[in-house]
């Protein structure tokens, strides 16, 4: 390490550097990439806003989690990292960056997936429903289809963690993410907005296969339940199993086109309202105008990256609330 690498994560520096920058003495929470900050802001601003400042780990877009876990050994209370936690809470044993993150006071960590799986929880789903409509807003039954999604993948879940800790490499991330995924084009409301029981049907034939393969490779089966008990332990249900698969797929494939088929059956239900309110030809401007005004809402109001990305209601969630924990007993 050189004399430089060595100087920037001195508290002492730290203190000064911030102090002569903010005004004030404060720590350094290292993210993977900007993109990353304002959710690991929020988790400061939880616990004291004036005590880190949080900072990309690299002027690169997309450092990664890798630049990361190579300054664990340097960290300290002035020092700190904070990552998703991918499968390394899941796995704590699959290889040594792991342990580090689960064993290092110092390495905060999402708890779940990623912070795009707190974009997907249910409170920040709640958030984004209650104002995804222009006049009305339509009852649908996205919580209970995440609530089915995540009970099909539990089993398959358990299986694939307790395996792929022992074996990372043979147990693949890939294949997991590939059998818990919602088939291209499908969506699990339908237009109804009530779950729609056929893909519910076809992905449980699919997780049970993928499922089956994984649990015919376990054959200590007491080792398997101990392990599953620190699941359980962990936090890790039936009802929030969805927080454990890939963010991103869990974002694109399986919330975003539930989101997307409120707002299609929602936009419509309110034009065709319109439409009933003036059915006079001689008034076809006016029912022009309120349709397009309408159509701009969502255009403009309601894009649903934005609504994703810039939500807060999962300060709400469990595992924020761990997340806040940890970060204030290394403050106190």
């Amino acid at each position: 390490m050189s004399d430089f690498s060595r100087m920037i994560s001195s508290p002492a520096f730290i203190k000064t550097y911030n102090t002569i920058q903010n005004g004030q003495a404060m720590g350094n929470i290292f993210v993977e990439n900007p993109t990353d900050i304002p959710f690991w802001q929020h988790v400061v601003n939880a616990v004291d806003g004036s005590r880190y400042k949080v900072r990309p780990i690299s002027k690169e877009q997309a450092a990664g989690k890798r630049t990361l876990q190579k300054r664990y050994a340097e960290l300290n209370q002035e020092f700190l990292v904070a990552v998703d936690s991918d499968y390394d809470f899941l796995c704590p044993d699959r290889h040594a960056e792991a342990q580090e993150m689960n064993n290092n006071p110092f390495v905060l960590h999402t708890h779940c997936y990623s912070r795009e799986s707190f974009q997907c929880c249910h409170h920040s789903l709640g958030a984004i429903t209650g104002i995804l409509y222009f006049h009305q807003q339509l009852p649908s039954q996205i919580h209970e289809a995440l609530i089915r999604y995540s009970h099909v993948v539990y089993p398959a879940l358990c299986a694939f963690s307790y395996l792929h800790n022992k074996n990372w490499q043979q147990y693949s991330e890939g294949e997991f993410n590939l059998a818990v995924r919602v088939s291209l084009g499908v969506c699990l409301i339908n237009d109804e907005l009530q779950v729609n029981d056929d893909a519910i049907i076809q992905l449980q034939t699919q997780v049970e296969a993928y499922s089956q393969s994984l649990h015919a490779a376990i054959t200590d089966h007491a080792d398997f339940d101990s392990f599953k008990t620190i699941l359980t332990t962990r936090g890790i249900t039936e009802d929030n199993a969805y927080m454990f698969i890939n963010g991103h797929c869990l974002q694109d494939i399986v919330v975003r086109p539930m989101l997307e088929k409120i707002v299609v059956v929602t936009r419509r239900s309110e034009k065709n309202s319109v439409a009933q309110m003036y059915p006079e030809p001689e008034r076809l401007k006016t029912k022009r105008q309120k349709s397009n005004e309408i159509d701009n809402y969502y255009k403009n109001e309601r894009q649903l990256s934005t609504l994703l990305s810039n939500g807060q209601a999962f300060v709400q969630d469990a595992f924020f609330s761990l997340i806040t924990a940890k970060l204030d007993a290394i403050i106190h």
